[in-house]
């Protein structure tokens, strides 16, 4: 085995191999390369202080607290969902029916005496031509009245 197969395999080596301690060819070449086996002590040093610096990391939470805490987000997330769904169709549903409850004509404004006006209804005015004979129907709704020539 020549030292760049062996710095491949390095990368990946297990424990004992890097110290030497393994029945493998790299381990072989570690114990008797002295360029390989200062890479290998020190990849070996640098994952012993992986190993510790993660030993030392506990989790401030339990597992159960953690599942809790993820269930509980969940259906936040769920109802949050929910109401960015329904409350632009509540809005569009208010505004329609103030719309629709809206007559267009300004509000009433405050009661004063009333005035009264009479309207006279006028006869309607109606020419017939020579020789045409009109006659003039008036209808319950003062705004209609039928005029029929014959």
């Amino acid at each position: 085995m020549n030292c760049d197969d062996a710095y491949l395999m390095l990368l990946e080596a297990e424990p004992e191999e890097l110290r030497g301690e393994a029945d493998s060819f790299l381990s072989r070449h570690v114990r008797s390369c002295p360029r390989c086996r200062t890479v290998a002590e020190h990849l070996s040093r640098e994952q012993e202080r992986l190993r510790a610096a993660l030993g030392a990391v506990r989790s401030r939470v339990s597992i159960e607290e953690a599942g809790k805490r993820a269930a509980r987000e969940a259906r936040l997330r769920r109802r949050r969902e929910i109401w960015y769904g329904i409350a632009p169709v509540a809005a569009a549903a208010g505004l329609a029916g103030i719309m629709l409850m809206s007559t267009g004509s300004p509000a009433p404004g405050p009661l004063g005496e009333p005035t009264v006006t009479v309207q006279q209804p006028l006869p309607p005015i109606v020419e017939a031509a020579p020789g045409q004979q009109i006659a003039v129907f008036e209808t319950d709704n003062p705004n209609i009245v039928v005029v029929w020539s014959f």
